[in-house]
């Protein structure tokens, strides 16, 4: 009878045993706070990294794109009475970028097409967050396809993962595939 004790106990035993998972760590293994934020520290600089290189390349097009047109919406518009579409027309004039900085802190200037005395400057960050949010982007068609389609395939092919990339890819379709005629009254 004392056998059948043991091996019931030897069971019991073995259950309670940690096995490896799939993963190599024991099963119930929790990380320490300290390894934790060595991983979630690994992963931005990943995402950094392949955000940097989308940045190279989209200053590289902004920079192509020289002395085209452009719709800037950087407010909500204000349809009224006074209201016209070519007020948010600006030509792209001249990008800036010191020797050794990074794409994100390149400076664009644009003049306005309606009102010639009116300049403005965006840094190409603050440039490539409006064109997320739909409020950048070429007014002729043909421009459009040149500014989006090489983004579109750089973020198809190219080795690069950052978080907004989803959104980005759906708002640059979205925007090769509205109507043609440039702007857009959804803004």
């Amino acid at each position: 009878m004392s056998s059948f004790k043991k091996s019931s106990k030897d069971n019991h035993l073995s259950s309670q045993k940690k096995v490896k998972s799939s993963s190599g760590r024991k099963q119930g293994y929790r990380m320490s706070a300290w390894q934790k934020d060595i991983q979630r520290a690994a992963c931005r600089e990943d995402d950094l990294e392949g955000f940097n290189k989308f940045m190279e390349i989209f200053v590289y097009l902004v920079k192509e794109m020289r002395g085209k047109a452009f719709y800037i919406i950087d407010k909500p518009l204000e349809k009224g009475i006074f209201f016209s579409q070519e007020n948010h027309i600006f030509l792209l004039e001249q990008v800036n970028r010191k020797k050794n900085a990074s794409g994100s802190v390149a400076v664009c200037f644009f003049r306005n097409v309606s009102m010639p005395n009116v300049k403005v400057a965006f840094r190409v960050y603050d440039l490539y967050i409006m064109m997320k949010n739909g409020q950048f982007y070429p007014v002729n068609d043909e421009d459009r396809e040149d500014f989006f389609i090489p983004m579109l395939e750089v973020l198809e092919r190219g080795n690069l993962d950052f978080p907004d990339k989803g959104t980005l890819r759906k708002r640059l379709a979205k925007s090769l595939s509205e109507k043609p005629g440039g702007y857009r009254e959804c803004f």
